[in-house]
């Protein structure tokens, strides 16, 4: 999140490898590690002040923990994620994953205890209609399919990031978090694509207003290092059996020094404010666009997290977005792709207006010049 080989964040490094390279955090005490969980957890909702956390490697890994953890404390089975969700391709993280079978084919054996149910996006129908359809939905599989009791936890994106930057209704976190509530669900988010200022906000949670018990980070949060995490409450943490999860790699030295660093820079830098606010304007001037270039379908997004659909001429999905990426590409634009027919929009948030708008006239000229 904050550009490629940040100087502070490359000296950082620097000074640590001179110092120590690697050693196992689980087995003796490495006061960076608790440092950087404590300034993390500064960041985070209030019942997380005095949360404790599990460094490990990636964002798979931290799906992983956090799916062992709820299983483990709860002594329940089940776990409940979203059609669309992506957590990760790790067995356990892929068995929680919807959404493309293609990261599923020949691996029938995955572990059970998993159910999916409707996420709440479609941009032809009402929010509200979303919002009561999904949540019918899994109050129907408890009352048929699934015993609450047997229920661990709920894991889901705040916002769906490989089935194409899907953003929930206003009211569907908070009433899944009231759902959770009910039964005794954990609710676990996964801020691995959300985290650190994507969205505008620190993390995309703040959106809502929702507090989950146990939060799955990555990407950015590695400063562009191998860095994941599973933050948890307290009273979740303190029911872990010792030895019940360990990592030899996990929360390394040079990964914490990357980390803190990264981290000081977007608060210094103003960088979550900065993401909202060139997010805003990139939407802008994109929509701008839709009036003369037909091919440009909806722009969604928070922050600096944004989705471009593409239209074919009939007004249906374009099938080859890719094409466009080729043609941004050799404009010197560099994008990738989610869901079945959009564009994916995630720079740096150190990202400037004249940037945003050579990026965006890049885009445009590509999208015209692929599909027409």
């Amino acid at each position: 999140n904050v550009g490629h080989c940040h100087p502070e964040v490359v000296e950082a490094i620097k000074k640590q490898a001179e110092k120590v390279i690697h050693l196992m955090d689980h087995i003796g005490y490495y006061q960076p590690y608790v440092n950087l969980v404590e300034k993390v957890n500064g960041l985070l909702p209030e019942g997380f002040k005095d949360a404790a956390a599990f460094l490990v490697n990636g964002g798979s890994e931290a799906v992983e923990v956090a799916i062992k953890l709820a299983r483990m404390v709860t002594g329940r089975p089940i776990i409940l994620s979203f059609l669309g969700a992506f957590h990760g391709r790790t067995m356990g993280a892929l068995s929680v994953t919807a959404s493309n079978m293609i990261y599923k084919v020949g691996l029938g054996g995955l572990f059970t205890g998993v159910h999916h149910v409707p996420f709440p996006f479609d941009p032809d129908r009402k929010k509200e209609d979303l919002t009561k359809e999904s949540l019918g939905f899994m109050r129907t599989l408890l009352s048929t399919a699934v015993h609450p009791d047997d229920v661990a936890a709920v894991i889901i994106e705040p916002i769906q990031g490989e089935s194409g930057y899907r953003i929930p209704p206003d009211d569907f976190l908070p009433k899944l978090r009231e759902l959770c509530d009910e039964f005794g669900f954990l609710l676990i988010f996964d801020e691995i694509q959300t985290g650190f200022g994507r969205t505008g906000k620190m993390f995309a949670l703040e959106h809502w207003g929702v507090e989950p018990d146990v939060i799955c980070l990555a990407k950015a949060f590695g400063g562009g290092l191998p860095l994941s995490a599973m933050f948890a409450k307290q009273e979740l943490n303190q029911k872990w059996r010792p030895a019940a999860h360990g990592s030899t790699f996990g929360g390394n030295p040079l990964a914490i020094a990357a980390s803190s660093t990264s981290i000081d820079i977007i608060l210094r830098d103003n960088l979550v404010e900065n993401s909202r606010e060139m997010g805003n304007y990139l939407v802008e001037l994109i929509e701008k666009e839709r009036n003369r270039v037909s091919a440009i379908g909806e722009v969604r997004g928070k922050g600096l997290m944004i989705a471009v659909d593409i239209l074919d001429k009939d007004g249906k999905p374009f099938g080859n977005c890719k094409d466009i990426l080729y043609g941004a590409a050799e404009k010197g634009l560099v994008l990738s792709t989610c869901g079945t027919n959009s564009i994916r929009i995630c720079p740096p948030l150190i990202i400037n207006k004249s940037q945003v708008e050579e990026g965006v006239k890049i885009l445009v000229e590509a999208i015209a010049e692929i599909v027409g």
